[in-house]
């Protein structure tokens, strides 16, 4: 905690975000607690002082322009190696290329390859090539096995090594060139509150392909903060400020009570070739989530988006798709739940599984069913948040936990209808009582089935206090209004790709 009610998280400080100083009758589920059918015991929330809720650059951003020709260089480089280590073979080029775009670039999608992280190192993503790469060339084995045509194993392991190498040196100078000025156009942000200062924040990011020149404020003593622009002047001076720095765009974060001289001008400047967006669309553009204090009722009429929630047909879609692979998984999975069951039966005592009450669609609540992978004792001094390492999870439990096993018991919370396979993950019935008074559209949640997995999940860090929790809140409400099967299939890619690297378990 640093003086003034700021926060370090990673490398910024930012302001916190006042919550209540209510008590909450028991912790959050769904993120790492269990109770086990103990009594529920009180929880506090931090006091007003100690909470945060936004860091000031979220864990992954998604700055559009850079992210298309970074796309575009993989699949350049994909498309070369599939030229080069063909050599003539007897394997048809365009089959084998076509079997290399269908099997390496699905591999660097889901190992996340295209988040961009502020601070993240080369070296992580290099080897995160390096295992997409190796994923890559055994996909491709398995087709030309199956497939019937011969293709000797040497070319797949050439072409692996071109790819490996050749998308490392790419992402090496990928990763220099939007760290340049060069890279970067100049962009004004309108109001230095504190809108203004997330946003600010946000465009930081050394990948970040917009450089804030200042700010405009009416009050030109704001923002004043160590580091940060200057207020080059008020909003009715977006014109000349603009001309002056050669800025191209003009983000608005000020207030919805906007006097009519500032909208004008802001109207004047866009008829004048200003780009003018509002804060709420950058932050949803480049964090992927719903900023809930930057809107209002009215941003809920006005705003594109929501339209599978009266989609009865995909709607219909999702739920037959829904049974369908749970009836089937549960199926073949049958056997593999029998030997999980036995060992946590053996490494522990206590049931093998635990149920808590969550709230679903149209605030419904069902019981949840998981795999037990803490002790059974797990609160017996009151609910906590779990830690890292935490010492109450059994040994078997770890690994449920780390591969996400412990969720697959779920499958029949799915097929009963309760829950989907993508989703909001539920929350406990006393959170949400407390939620939905103090925090803004929290009830929009239940206006679609939870999920075993969603877009909170994939792109947000483990969830660990109430403070992730608001942030997670955001994340769910960017995917309400984006719903789609092909946002579906993106989250479960991303999935096993935080399967697989073991992301967010504790």
């Amino acid at each position: 905690m640093m003086n003034g009610g700021e926060v370090m998280k990673g490398v910024e400080a930012v302001p916190t975000r006042r919550l209540h100083k209510r008590k909450l009758t028991a912790i959050t589920g769904g993120l790492g607690m269990e109770t086990y059918g103990h009594p529920v015991y009180e929880a506090v929330w931090p006091e007003a002082e100690q909470a945060t809720v936004h860091s000031g650059i979220p864990p992954v951003l998604r700055f559009r322009r850079p992210g298309e020709l970074l796309a575009a260089g993989d699949l350049f480089l994909l498309t070369l190696s599939a030229i080069i280590a063909w050599n003539e073979s007897p394997f048809p080029l365009w089959v084998f290329l076509v079997s290399t775009l269908c099997t390496y670039s699905p591999w660097m999608f889901v190992l996340r390859l295209y988040d961009q992280r502020p601070d993240e190192k080369i070296a992580d993503s290099i080897r995160r090539v390096a295992l997409a790469a190796l994923l890559g060339m055994a996909s491709s084995c398995l087709i030309v096995y199956y497939s019937g045509f011969y293709l000797p194993v040497s070319i797949l392991g050439t072409q692996s090594l071109i790819i490996c190498f050749a998308i490392s040196c790419w992402r090496f100078i990928y990763d220099r060139y939007t760290r340049s000025e060069a890279a970067k156009s100049s962009v004004l942000i309108a109001g230095a509150g504190r809108r203004g200062m997330v946003i600010y924040h946000m465009l930081k990011s050394p990948h970040s392909p917009l450089r804030v020149e200042g700010f405009l404020d009416d009050n030109l003593q704001a923002a004043s903060r160590s580091g940060s622009p200057a207020v080059m002047g008020t909003c009715l001076d977006v014109a000349r400020v603009a001309a002056s720095t050669g800025a191209k765009q003009v983000i608005v974060a000020m207030s919805h009570d906007r006097s009519p001289e500032s909208l004008r001008t802001f109207k004047n400047a866009r008829f004048n070739g200003l780009i003018v967006k509002e804060a709420a669309e950058i932050y949803e553009e480049i964090t992927g989530r719903i900023p809930v204090k930057f809107i209002d009722d009215t941003w809920f009429i006005s705003a594109r988006g929501f339209s599978l929630l009266y989609n009865h047909v995909l709607l219909g879609m999702k739920r037959l798709i829904d049974t369908v692979f749970s009836a089937l998984l549960g199926l073949c999975l049958l056997p593999v739940l029998f030997f999980i069951a036995a060992f946590i039966k053996c490494d522990s005592q206590g049931p093998v599984f635990y149920r808590q009450a969550r709230v679903g669609k149209d605030g419904k609540v069902f019981t949840i069913i998981k795999f037990r992978s803490m002790r059974q004792d797990a609160e017996a001094n009151g609910a906590r948040w779990a830690e890292e390492g935490d010492p109450r999870v059994t040994r078997i439990g770890h690994y449920l936990r780390k591969f996400r096993i412990d969720e697959l018991p779920q499958l029949w919370n799915i097929l009963k209808g309760e829950m989907s396979f993508i989703g909001p993950r539920p929350e406990r019935p006393e959170f949400v009582n407390v939620l939905e008074k103090e925090v803004p559209h929290y009830s929009v949640r239940h206006t679609v089935k939870p999920g075993v997995t969603g877009w909170a999940q994939v792109i947000l860090r483990y969830g660990a206090s109430v403070d992730d929790a608001l942030d997670k809140l955001e994340a769910d409400l960017y995917y309400i209004k984006n719903m789609s099967p092909l946002l579906d299939l993106k989250i479960l890619l991303r999935t096993v790709g935080v399967v697989i690297l073991s992301q967010g378990s504790r």
